[in-house]
């Protein structure tokens, strides 16, 4: 009769102890969650979502979010600038119709574009010694503006700094003193499908591997122009009407490609001056007062 209750009770323990053991699993399985999801914990990863809570950085040092935002101007900020500074790496902004006196300091990775085309959007300088937008960050896209207003002598509509793997496209930039200005050391960057027009300088480029392609240049002082600069690739622009050069390359702009781009109704069509190793071929030239310089 003990030995049966001595039995039972034991039972009755080991359950107890099995039940206890179970309990201590399952709290101590949620306590990794209640962790992750604090954010100050480095590189915390949310296991239900798979969701980076800090930031992440690319190869070139620059913060970005896995789960990037969409951004509207004017809807979340009034100004293109305030949504540039309250964007977090790899963010997209589009900008409603309107119109915008701004100077845009790009400085992170970013796309920046129109909701509905340049037509309807148009960003210009706030004063005319300064550029429209100013990029100064790698991998960053601007397409579907008007840009105008940089009249100062080497200010732009749209001015590249010192960065790499920019895409600037579908804009219009007129009535300022360079409307896409690639300075020294802005490489391996696209200029597509743009219209530069009333510029002195449509397209001015002091950098290496970049490519400009589908533009049309028209009605400048000088159309596109190459200082210093090597092996880039100009191809399918039209390049017309513009008072002294449709395309220039001068100062050691060597090692380029020009072909296919239509060059007309200028006083020069093609000008090279100390330049060398040039590939210029396929290129359509009619009614300049000089084909090649």
């Amino acid at each position: 009769m003990r030995e049966g209750v001595k039995k039972t009770r034991d039972n009755i323990l080991l359950k107890i102890l099995a039940v206890s053991f179970v309990l201590l699993m399952v709290v101590s399985c949620a306590m990794p969650s209640i962790a992750v999801d604090n954010p100050s914990s480095n590189n915390a990863l949310n296991p239900l979502n798979n969701v980076l809570l800090s930031e992440n950085i690319t190869a070139n040092n620059t913060p970005f979010s896995l789960s990037s935002a969409t951004i509207y101007v004017p809807d979340n900020y009034l100004k293109i600038q305030w949504a540039v500074n309250n964007a977090s790496a790899g963010d997209t902004i589009i900008v409603r119709d309107g119109i915008y006196t701004e100077h845009v300091i790009v400085n992170k990775r970013l796309t920046i574009q129109s909701e509905n085309g340049s037509d309807k959007t148009i960003v210009q300088a706030a004063i005319s010694i300064d550029h429209v937008f100013d990029v100064r960050a790698d991998y960053v896209n601007i397409s579907g503006f008007t840009v105008k207003g940089a009249t100062g002598r080497e200010y732009a509509g749209i001015y590249i700094r010192y960065v790499v793997y920019c895409n600037i496209s579908n804009n219009n930039a007129t009535d300022n003193y360079v409307g896409n200005f690639l300075p020294t050391h802005s490489n391996n960057n696209v200029i597509m499908n743009n219209n530069a027009s009333y510029n002195e300088f449509g397209i001015y480029c002091s950098s290496s591997n970049n490519n400009i392609t589908n533009n049309d240049v028209s009605n400048n002082v000088c159309g596109i122009g190459l200082s210093s600069s090597s092996n880039n690739i100009i191809t399918n622009n039209d390049v017309s009407n513009n008072l002294v050069v449709g395309i220039g390359l001068t100062s050691s702009s060597d090692n380029n490609i020009v072909t296919n781009n239509t060059a007309s109704s200028n006083k020069e069509g093609f000008y090279l001056y100390d330049s060398s190793n040039n590939t210029i071929t396929n290129n359509m030239m009619s009614g300049n007062d000089y084909n090649f310089c």
